[in-house]
């Protein structure tokens, strides 16, 4: 009987214990995600468009640029140029290169449109190597920081902020003294929002706010030579005061900050040693520019120099090429670099992923997790795809929104909370419930066993009773038939 209890017992527990303590794996694509974190690099194959206008001279000079170039990016990348003579296939995407015979051979960078003026000699036309310098001009002077950066897994300065699908932009203006002081930085943003407008259009979101702080104490003490009070550069990474300076964001995303330094009257004029700009950049930060005035009110003119400056420090922070000078070549470029960017931490973001699942094969996987891991994987395949087809500022925001899919997956709020719960935990959590009732079993299995014992005993004392009655018995018979 008590053995039919403990089974009933166990088989209600057994079932119960296992459902309890069951933990739902949503069945991730591990398999892609590995893929992609192994390959993406190689994966990403943007294809930029050149136009070279077709001449009767030289028909196919724009194919036989075409299979120079790629036959020498193929040595490092998927990179890849799809050169064109036939203008009715010319697009706004399109590099336009011409090309003019003259005594020696130099080219031109538009310093506002996508445009290349370049000069051949006959002499380069008999050696038949005109291909191989508009090649040339092409990837090392015109695209080749780019070219670089998608070669051998290359990395970008450290001064870069980190990738983000969007970055907050904070412009603040900080006074060292306690004076009113007026800024007219809307009029100032007009000129400054057509870079924040391509940079939204085409990189990330951005978003802008700003504010004016006084009583601002420097974090470092300039030197005085008599007539400056002069910055060391080795001081300058102590100059933001950042215990007493109000510059903490609270934005969820990337914050950049840009801060507009004005020295109270002691402490002008304040200049940063070795600067043209008397501006420094923090790197993954935000830029500082110093300007030297005892004007209470300034005006839009007197602030275009130093959002020239900020919109110099913005492009180097977001990790915009230096070169070539054509800001329309450079945005394009910074487009693809960022959508690389953000498909390389796609793939490190799914790849931990998976390291994360075989690790802890006892954490739970929410089905949310498996919709976002499929969303990431979907936003690679739309980003590379747009990429292929040129389409720069799609690519760009299809692989922002795969990044933050990757990121949800990864950081989702219940894995990170079991991360740090032991696994001990769970029978802390059922020893109240199992201790009382396994303590209860285990006593009445030993006094069964005991009840047992002593049964065996009696039966076996009975039995020998028995055995000397009936020896007894045919003693006396035997006995009496003697008699």
């Amino acid at each position: 009987m008590i053995l039919l209890v403990l089974a009933a017992w166990f088989a209600i527990l057994g079932p119960l214990w296992l459902f309890t303590s069951r933990t739902y794996r949503a069945p991730l694509d591990l398999e892609s995600m590995r893929y992609y974190e192994a390959n993406i690099d190689r994966m990403v194959a943007p294809r930029v468009k050149v136009y070279i206008p077709n001449s009767q001279q030289f028909p196919d000079l724009a194919q036989a640029v075409e299979k120079i170039a790629n036959e020498n990016l193929a040595r490092s990348s998927s990179y890849r140029l799809e050169v064109t003579g036939d203008s009715s296939q010319k697009t706004d995407d399109h590099i336009t290169m011409t090309i003019h015979q003259a005594k020696e051979v130099l080219f031109a960078i538009s310093d506002t449109e996508k445009d290349i003026d370049m000069t051949y000699t006959l002499e380069l036309v008999d050696l038949g190597e005109l291909p191989s310098m508009v090649s040339l001009v092409l990837l090392n002077h015109v695209l080749g920081s780019e070219i670089a950066f998608f070669s051998n897994h290359a990395t970008l300065a450290h001064h870069v902020a980190p990738y983000s699908p969007a970055y907050h932009l904070t412009f603040s203006l900080v006074y060292g003294g306690g004076d009113e002081i007026q800024w007219d930085i809307k009029e100032s943003m007009h000129r400054f929002g057509a870079l924040v407008q391509k940079l939204d259009d085409s990189v990330a979101n951005i978003t802008i706010d700003s504010q004016v702080e006084y009583y601002a104490e420097l974090g470092t003490s300039p030197q005085n030579n008599g007539t400056h009070h002069v910055l060391d550069k080795d001081n300058l990474s102590t100059l933001v005061n950042f215990a007493e300076w109000s510059l903490a964001s609270t934005v969820e995303y990337q914050t950049l900050n840009f801060v507009l330094y004005i020295p109270s009257p002691y402490q002008s004029p304040l200049v940063i040693a070795d600067s043209s700009t008397n501006s420094f950049l923090i790197p993954q930060w935000g830029g500082v520019t110093i300007m030297n005035t005892m004007q209470h009110h300034l005006t839009s003119q007197d602030l275009d120099p130093v959002f020239d400056v900020f919109a110099s420090q913005l492009l180097s922070l977001l990790g915009a090429p230096t070169s070539p000078s054509s800001p329309a070549i450079r945005m394009d470029m910074l487009s693809r670099m960022t959508t690389l960017r953000a498909l390389r931490s796609t793939a490190a973001s799914l790849g931990a992923l998976v390291r994360l699942y075989n690790h802890m094969p006892n954490i739970a996987i929410p089905k949310r997790v498996l919709k976002h891991s499929e969303a990431a994987i979907e936003g690679i395949k739309a980003s590379l795809h747009a990429l292929s087809s040129s389409e720069w500022a799609k690519a760009a925001s299809l692989a922002g929104q795969a990044f933050t899919n990757a990121e949800q997956a990864f950081f989702d709020k219940e894995m990170v909370a079991q991360t740090f719960v032991p696994s001990e935990h769970m029978f802390a959590v059922y020893m109240p419930l199992l201790g009382p009732i396994a303590l209860v079993l285990f006593t009445n299995f030993l006094s069964y066993k005991k009840l047992r014992r002593l049964s065996e005993q009696s039966k076996k004392a009975l039995a020998e009773a028995d055995a000397l009655a009936a020896e007894t018995k045919l003693q006396v018979q035997n006995e009496l038939e003697k008699t």
